[in-house]
């Protein structure tokens, strides 16, 4: 059936992570303009920049770390930190037995995503609490970072051969794809004329701008029907369009059926969601 294939279009091709094959240990804030002195850990540590800049040093190789980056430290590597200045981190250490979240040395860019920061710094916050971190609280977000993380990452690789400029622009519709936005606020982001952008999108995503930021809109909204909590006016809402029947006319268009349709075939289809 077509709200089949517009569902399987719009779920993750991120393989889901196994919370028994998980364990937290730790995890904790750190503020100063001193070096962290080269040691090791028996498990894996992330480690997220909050404030400044810093190197880190692993496996002879220096990571420059700044705002808006995570970095995967593998158990049993040393590495050594050091700022010229006021650093801010969170951190959180953990065993990892999943084959599917990669443990290898490695600097993410995390773009304009709080959510993995904001994780580990409530990890921090409860752990360091005199009652124990209830281990089902625990378990629950650290499979939710990691889970972001691979997503982010799937995200990045799934770019990767696109020219920067066309990733920039497409980062920048995600970030304000609930906002009323422009071909030529757009480009100007890019750094390039708005006819060059259109062209770029077309060649690369045979999508227009404006289409691509209405695809994902249509995304979030499929996200909002597969709960349900939303009317299709709040939904329309929560989607950027205060004019319910044009949300609904593009959502036909893109999906095939109407929202009130999508969600009953959806139930029908998943029964155990509704």
């Amino acid at each position: 059936m077509k709200i089949k294939r517009s569902i399987a279009q719009f779920d993750s091709n991120v393989d889901m992570l196994d919370p028994e094959s998980l364990r937290f240990i730790f995890a904790g804030r750190y503020r100063s303009s001193r070096d962290v002195q080269s040691h090791a850990h028996s498990f894996h540590e992330l480690l997220t920049i909050l404030e400044g800049d810093c190197e880190i040093l692993m496996e002879d190789r220096k990571y420059y770390c700044s705002v808006g980056q995570a970095i995967l430290i593998p158990a049993r590597t040393p590495h050594f930190q050091s700022s010229t200045h006021t650093v801010a981190t969170a951190y959180m250490g953990f065993d990892c037995l999943d084959a599917n979240f990669d443990i290898t040395p490695r600097l993410i860019n995390l773009h304009s995503d709080e959510l993995i920061s904001t994780w580990i710094q409530t990890l921090a916050q409860l752990y360091q609490q005199p009652n124990a971190l209830a281990p089902a609280v625990a378990s629950g977000l650290l499979t939710a970072i990691l889970g972001r993380l691979n997503q982010l990452e799937h995200t990045t690789e799934h770019s990767s051969g696109k020219h920067p400029k066309l990733i920039l622009a497409m980062q920048w519709i995600e970030d304000n794809m609930l906002e009323k936005i422009y071909v030529d606020q757009i480009a100007e982001q890019a750094g390039l004329s708005a006819s060059h952008l259109t062209s770029m999108f077309r060649q690369e995503l045979r999508l227009s701008p404006i289409a691509y930021q209405i695809q994902l809109r249509m995304e979030l909204a499929c996200k909002y029907l597969r709960e349900p909590y939303l009317s299709v006016k709040e939904i329309s809402q929560q989607c950027g369009y205060s004019d319910t029947n044009l949300f609904v006319r593009l959502f036909r268009k893109k999906c095939g059926l109407s929202p009130g349709k999508w969600r009953q075939q959806y139930f029908e289809d998943h029964p155990t969601h509704s």
